[in-house]
């Protein structure tokens, strides 16, 4: 069964779960990282970020917890 919920703590972000596995759209994704979704497009069609797990209608959908394995897998810059 599919659940969607509007997180009530954070503007414009939704979260789907499925059977206990939580989805994020690109907008939950890129709030999440910190970058623009031109920039996470840009990722994701370089293959520098996981793909979608699926596609609801229009809306692609990542497994939340691949992106955030995959976030905190990237490297970082050291802030001077």
């Amino acid at each position: 069964m599919i659940d969607i919920t509007l997180a009530k703590d954070i503007p414009h972000r939704t979260t789907i779960t499925d059977n206990g596995v939580e989805y994020w759209t690109v907008t939950a994704i890129t709030q999440h990282i910190g970058v623009a979704k031109s920039t996470f497009a840009s990722y994701v069609a370089r293959g520098q970020a996981p793909q979608p797990a699926f596609q609801l209608e229009c809306t692609r959908l990542w497994d939340a917890n691949e992106i955030k394995q995959w976030h905190a897998s990237r490297p970082t810059t050291a802030v001077k």
